[in-house]
Order: C-alpha cells, then structure tokens, then sequence
C-alpha cells in the first residue's frame, strides 16, 4: 500500500509539471471526502459524508433520500473519485443512470460537469472535459471512463466490464429489474454499485435493499428534514421553510 501511495505522489508530481495543474493527493484519491474538499471545495454535511465513506468502505450501499439532500452532487463526487486513480483503480469504469433520460442529462450529469468545472478553477487536472452529452461522457487514453445512460437501456449496463466498475443509481426505486440484473452480471467479476432513491415503491431491488436483501447492502437513510437543520445553511439543500410549510400542507 505504501509502495502504491508513493507511485501515486510521483505520478502526480510528474502530471503537475507536465500540464502545470494539480493532481488530487494520494489522500484525496483515497477518501471521496478528502477529495470533495480539496479538489472541489465542497463544504459536506454529515450525511453525504457517511454516503461516501460508505461506498468507499462497501461494494453494495443503498440510501433512501428525501429532497433536496445533496445525494445528486455526492454522485458526482463518486465519479470523479472513483475515476482520478490510474494506479489503484486502473481502467476504471464508472457509469451513471437514473429512472429517466431527464434526470441524467439534466441533474446528474449537469452535476458532473459543475464539479470539472469547480476542479478545473482549483487548479486541478481531472482529465478531458466531460461531453454535452452523458453517453458520450469522458474518456481517458489509458481506458478509464465515466458516462451516463438510460435506465431502460440495459444492454448498455451488461456493456460495461472490467476489474474496477462503480455503478451509480438515482431515482433507483423507478429503475426496470432488467439492469439490476444486468448489473449483477457484472458484479461477478467485482463492481460497486450505489443506489439512491425517494422510497415510492413497496417492490423491486430498490425496496428489497432495505427488506428482505438488507444484509447485502449498506442501508442509509438521508432525511430532508436533516438537510435543512444543517448550521450554516448549505445552498440547495433544502431549507427550514420548506420543511415548515410541507409539514403543514400533506400534515
């Protein structure tokens, strides 16, 4: 492990004389919350930090989430970590989906290029900039990458192979059992895979990794109401007077 830090240090000196941009630290490619805060200067909340360090501790990781909690930018953090190291993650993959093409295009994927953007402004080289376009995603030279699809595509989740593979869902309650299964088939060869969704089922994968499949994963829970209690507030989070008036609309 030691000997792999080191490796990783001398890479990133040798990448920041080259292009004259920082690297992330072995510190930070090691921990998705040491690399949110260096490399994106992000200001976390408890709950996204137990959303990374569990999926950096775990393969299997399941989170019923209100609003407003974050969990959309704690994807994009994924992504990018899972994907910024060549030596311990070498060729890795990491594909993102959603229960509908809007909310890759427009939520998830407008996240991953926000947090480029905020590296890139840091100082830091995270790779090629990510395309307008999700299936076109990022693509590195030396085989990694990071793309989104449409969860009623699932042969393009069987696609996807490799030793390093980390699978993100949102919305994961409405996504079709066929890419469950179709990611399952490639978490033979290892994968992680992360699941994130309002709890508006009583069936599916979803609903099952908190029930009867719960030992297989890591289940978490990220209120709204959590979120807004947060001090000081985090912008676009949700907020105390949101709470306020649903708690008075629906009682």
């Amino acid at each position: 492990m030691l000997l792999l830090r080191e490796k990783a240090r001398r890479e990133a000196e040798r990448a920041t004389q080259a292009t004259g941009r920082k690297r992330p630290s072995p510190e930070a490619l090691a921990d998705p919350v040491v690399f949110a805060r260096e490399v994106g200067g992000l200001r976390l909340w408890s709950r996204q930090e137990e959303l990374l360090a569990a999926v950096r501790d775990h393969d299997r990781v399941s989170a019923t989430s209100g609003h407003k909690t974050g969990k959309s930018t704690s994807f994009a953090i994924l992504a990018w970590w899972f994907t910024a190291d060549p030596v311990h993650r070498p060729a890795a993959r990491c594909a993102m989906t959603s229960a509908s093409a809007r909310q890759v295009k427009k939520i998830l994927w407008r996240e991953v290029r926000s947090f480029w953007r905020r590296a890139r402004d840091r100082g830091y080289d995270l790779g090629p900039e990510p395309a307008l376009d999700p299936e076109t995603g990022v693509q590195w030279d030396d085989g990694r990458e990071l793309f989104g699809f449409t969860a009623r595509d699932p042969e393009k989740a069987a696609g996807t192979s490799g030793a390093f593979l980390l699978f993100l869902l949102d919305e994961a309650s409405g996504i079709p059992e066929e890419i469950f299964e179709a990611i399952e088939g490639n978490r033979a060869g290892g994968a992680k895979v992360v699941l994130a969704s309002n709890p508006t089922q009583q069936s599916g994968e979803f609903y099952e990794s908190h029930h009867a499949k719960r030992k297989f994963y890591r289940p978490l829970e990220i209120s709204s109401e959590e979120a807004a209690a947060v001090e000081p507030p985090i912008p676009g989070l949700a907020t105390r007077a949101w709470i306020d008036e649903k708690r008075e609309e629906w009682g």
